[in-house]
């Protein structure tokens, strides 16, 4: 006879794994499922079964294959979120908007700027800009340091408790990038920061390598990849409090 262990050793699990496991579950469809038996028997089973599990061992589970590997690479170069507070700063409102739904889909919030940050964003945006998170910094790409003092106030803001970076290019932000490399670096490890920096081939190419290339953060090719990372880092840390 198996003897089940006393329910105090089963919950929570937040101590069962020193590192973040991540799982892709196939088999979620009928088909799927029956060939899931067939093929690793140890591993057999309705796929609700597994959800249920690896919910409650502190194991994330995504739904294919690339966002298992974006989730990987932001773990592995990221600081947990201390909460839900998102900051999304973009120099195109459309990518901007795009990211901000995917995260409020997913449990994320976009967060209010203190009053002092949000005073400053309004005095480095010019009229008529979108002031308010998310912030869509492209009517200043002309002004490089203006730029920069946006992404340090938002960075500072108690409120904001991760940023997501989307700067898709576009020929008035060239000196933008190109000036803002190291401060991205500077604040990698202090709060959880997320980029999607895309360019055509030849434009910003050594600014990306330079990025992707330390490991200082992690960058993605759309704003989409972008947010569902950062909506992982949450969802991890929710399961692992502490």
């Amino acid at each position: 006879m198996i003897r089940r262990p006393p329910r105090s050793t089963l919950f929570p699990y937040t101590t069962l794994f020193r590192s973040p496991v991540i799982a892709y579950k196939t088999g979620s469809s009928m088909v799927g499922d029956q060939a899931s038996l067939s093929h690793t028997g140890s591993m057999a089973g309705r796929h609700e079964v597994y959800t249920g599990a690896f919910s409650q061992t502190g194991i994330l589970n995504v739904d294919n294959t690339e966002t298992l590997l974006d989730t990987a690479k932001a773990m592995a170069l990221c600081p947990m979120p201390e909460g839900p507070g998102i900051a999304v700063l973009s120099g195109q409102a459309g990518p901007g908007m795009a990211a901000c739904d995917l995260c409020e889909e997913h449990g994320l919030e976009i967060a209010r700027f203190t009053e002092p940050i949000q005073q400053k964003i309004n005095g480095l945006l010019p009229p008529l800009a979108l002031r308010t998170n998310p912030v869509d910094m492209g009517p200043a790409w002309y002004n490089s340091s203006a730029i920069k003092g946006i992404i340090q106030a938002v960075m500072c803001d108690d409120n904001v408790d991760g940023i997501i970076l989307l700067m898709m290019f576009a020929s008035a932000n060239v000196d933008a990038v190109r000036g803002i490399s190291d401060l991205l670096k500077e604040w990698a490890q202090k709060k959880p920061l997320i980029t999607c920096i895309l360019s055509p081939p030849g434009i910003w190419d050594e600014q990306i390598e330079g990025l992707e290339g330390s490991g200082a953060l992690a960058n993605y090719p759309t704003p989409e990849r972008a947010a569902r990372a950062m909506v992982n880092l949450w969802k991890y840390r929710k399961m692992k409090p502490g």
